[in-house]
């Protein structure tokens, strides 16, 4: 009796086991949809809508090297490319935890005597259990995803992670430390010293970059003659130069005009 008992038990936790990693499955399966979904609408911002100007990979600049005038544009577009290169971190991830549920979900435990075939798609699960010479027939409803189901086209967009803008270089004075560092007008700054990278939103805006500008003055007034490393994007490219701000011929100490975005 107590045999019996004990295999019951065992079978009643083989299937809470697998109904658990299926329901994980499910989560997860939720959330690598809601992904695509996502990258499908930033692609088509970037393939067929307003963001086709610039596209996934464009430059910012003119055929002479200019910068392009649609500064809110090229805004929207860095956002969607960094975003994307998000997704695409976040779908890797996803889809390793959908492996590695799979694998513990085909690897559960089942009794020596119980016999077990889940769905697929969708159709019911049927469970036999023998004990003794007596035969129990249990159906129950258990979406167990097969691994053609967690499969699809791998995300493979060639992006650069770069934080969002939120200052950019409106003038550079000739000869000037800014001048040296390889600084550019239309140059949209994602991290000046300690200010930055930022990755959301949230952390950006008209009043907080207003705010980040002020730190900035006051990182370059605490710098004379140190190294600030900064990062920009440029363009497709993303740039990491230093700027040593310094007393020079003409005003201030690094010789250029920067402007919150």
């Amino acid at each position: 009796m107590t045999d019996i008992n004990n295999k019951n038990n065992n079978s009643d936790d083989s299937i809470t086991v697998i109904e658990d990693e299926a329901s994980i499955i499910k989560t997860l399966m939720a959330t690598r949809s809601d992904l695509e979904k996502e990258l499908e609408s930033l692609m088509n911002f970037l393939n067929s809508g307003d963001g086709k100007t610039f596209g996934l990979k464009g430059s910012f600049t003119d055929s002479e090297g200019y910068p392009s005038p649609h500064l809110e544009l090229i805004i929207e577009v860095k956002k969607a490319r960094s975003r994307i290169a998000h997704i695409q971190n976040d779908y890797k991830q996803v889809m390793k935890d959908i492996e590695f549920h799979l694998q513990k979900l085909h690897k559960s435990p089942t009794n020596k005597n119980q016999s077990s075939t889940f769905s697929i798609n969708n159709t019911t699960t049927t469970t036999t259990t023998n004990n003794n010479n007596n035969s129990n027939q249990d159906e129950m409803k258990i979406d167990k995803p097969s691994v053609e189901e967690t499969k699809s086209k791998p995300i493979e967009v060639e992006v650069e992670k770069i934080g969002l803008p939120f200052v950019y270089i409106d003038l550079v004075s000739e000869g000037s430390p800014s001048d040296k560092a390889n600084l550019k007008k239309g140059d949209l700054i994602f991290q000046f010293g300690t200010v930055g990278p930022f990755y959301e939103e949230r952390q950006v805006g008209d009043n907080l970059n207003s705010n980040h500008l002020q730190s900035i003055a006051t990182i370059v007034r605490n710098s004379e003659n140190k190294a600030i490393p900064i990062k920009l994007s440029r363009g497709t490219s993303v740039i990491s130069t230093s700027l040593i701000p310094r007393k020079w011929n003409g005003q201030g100490l690094i010789g250029c005009l920067i402007k919150p975005i």
